[in-house]
């Protein structure tokens, strides 16, 4: 639920804004998306936050980030194989926190880290494109499509940061090789993966931020054909057929959690690029089911990494609750899913799972991270390079993303939105700090979640009309 007001046309006013920095122009995508997003989440560089939610940011940097094992995490396309067989996806996943966390801060401590480790890791790309940690007659095994798929995500992550075409254009490799391959190449994708080829498929996401950023429409038949004909094979995990027939993530393929979310935001990217109703549905039918049958109290989902029956949601130590690669994709299917409606019941999900699991998956004396994190039992973050300590930091990255925004109307006959400034400014989580929405500057003075109360001071650049929404936390019994 939202309370919206309607403001009269205010007059601009001073007022201390202490953005984090300077909106940058980076590169920019070569094709438009066929479907605009209802909610434009503030930039990351137009905006500041304090309290809980930035000083967890802070360590998220200070304690994790700016300690990574760069070495290790490189060690394995220096020298192959890897020390895991998925050793090469850490530094993707490194990346792609990283180059938030500098768009929010503009640490320059941890550019220089990025620039080095993302250069790193294009040297070791061999001539056909290859960047996996396998060794050749290993390719395409196991967790090698994985590999490439978090290669491609922090290297795009890193030239939107930079413009560096070396990263592009290593990007650019990595999709020729993979459609050279599996789309034209005929080697089974599915084949080639675990949990029934939705690891290797979850290449999907950056697949389609490739195609967005090149233009080059290969990319883009190369999506169509991981879910059209890749998953909807014989062998392939139905992941459209089976959420739009049974609406049941449970029923669909082996019911892993991380690896079909990680397909269903890279599905929520493809509908952005082409207007299928097919792909946004299935996306819609998982969140929904997540939410009815299989979400804990704290918003995570899974034990020992799977979907399980409905509403069988076992909580003690031993049942491996809340992988944090769960909390994480979970976290950025809501996030997909309310930029594309605009929607306010997705917000309430993502604070749900950002106060209650996210945060307290991550050791704040540390920094460290909980692989699982159980509702019954005592924590036990880690200090090896496994999948959820790479994970969490990109979920904690993502904060600046989830708080505040511009809510723009739809045409109900195109679907055309407003390129101009927003119908709406609007704050889907409360938080301390200050944010340049459309024109108005918000300055929010709150103690939030600790305290219910807070005072917004919104002032124009200009005399505007706008409507300020704010979402009421459906747990708020009184609210005024």
């Amino acid at each position: 639920m939202r309370l919206a007001v309607l403001l009269p046309a205010l007059l601009a006013s001073s007022i201390a804004f202490a953005a984090a920095a300077p909106l940058s122009a980076g590169p920019q995508p070569k094709v438009p998306d066929a479907i605009q997003d209802r909610f434009v989440p503030v930039p990351f560089e137009t905006q500041s936050v304090t309290g809980l939610l930035g000083e967890r940011m802070r360590i998220n940097l200070e304690k994790r980030l700016l300690n990574i094992e760069e070495d290790a995490l490189l060690a394995g396309f220096r020298h192959r194989p890897g020390a895991q067989e998925w050793i090469g996806e850490h530094i993707g996943k490194y990346l792609d926190a990283a180059a938030n966390t500098w768009r929010f801060t503009h640490d320059p401590r941890l550019k220089a880290q990025m620039d080095r480790m993302a250069l790193a890791l294009i040297a070791c790309q061999k001539d056909d494109g290859y960047l996996g940690t396998y060794v050749d007659a290993q390719r395409w095994t196991s967790w090698d499509v994985w590999v490439h798929k978090y290669d491609l995500i922090g290297l795009l992550a890193w030239y939107r940061i930079s413009g560096d075409e070396r990263a592009l254009t290593a990007s650019r490799r990595i999709g020729d090789l993979l459609i050279a391959t599996f789309q034209t190449g005929g080697r089974d994708i599915i084949k080639s993966s675990e949990h029934v080829g939705m690891a290797a498929t979850s290449v999907l996401e950056p697949i389609c931020q490739l195609y967005r950023y090149t233009g080059d429409p290969r990319y883009l038949a190369f999506a169509r054909f991981i879910v059209d004909q890749a998953w909807e094979q014989p062998n392939g995990p139905k992941i459209i057929s089976s959420l739009l027939s049974t609406g049941s993530v449970f029923h669909t393929a082996n019911a892993k959690a991380y690896e079909m979310m990680s397909d269903l935001v890279g599905l929520c990217e493809l509908y952005r690029l082409t207007g299928d109703e097919r792909y946004f549905k299935a996306a819609l039918a998982a969140q929904h089911d997540v939410v009815a049958h299989h979400r804990y109290l704290t918003g995570t989902a899974s034990a020992h990494e799977h979907f399980r029956d409905d509403f069988d949601l076992p909580a003690e130590q031993k049942d491996d609750v809340g992988e944090g690669c769960v909390t994480v994709t979970w976290l950025q299917l809501n996030l997909q899913l309310l930029r594309l409606t605009g929607e306010a019941q997705y917000a309430q999900q993502i604070e749900r799972t950002v106060f209650n699991q996210l945060l307290a998956a991550q050791d704040p004396l540390t920094g460290n991270i909980c692989y699982f994190t159980p509702m019954d039992g005592r924590k036990q973050p880690s200090t090896d390079i496994n999948c959820c300590r790479s994970s969490e930091p990109r979920g904690i990255s993502l904060i600046p993303q989830l708080l505040w925004g511009a809510l723009r109307s739809a045409n109900a006959k195109t679907g055309a939105t407003s390129t101009v400034a927003p119908d709406t400014v609007a704050i889907e989580i409360i938080a301390p700090g200050e944010a340049s929405i459309g024109g108005v500057h918000v300055k929010s003075q709150t103690d939030y979640p600790f305290d219910g109360r807070a005072l917004f001071t919104l002032t124009p650049d200009q005399p505007q009309r706008f409507t300020f929404a704010l979402r009421v936390p459906e747990w708020a019994a009184a609210f005024r």
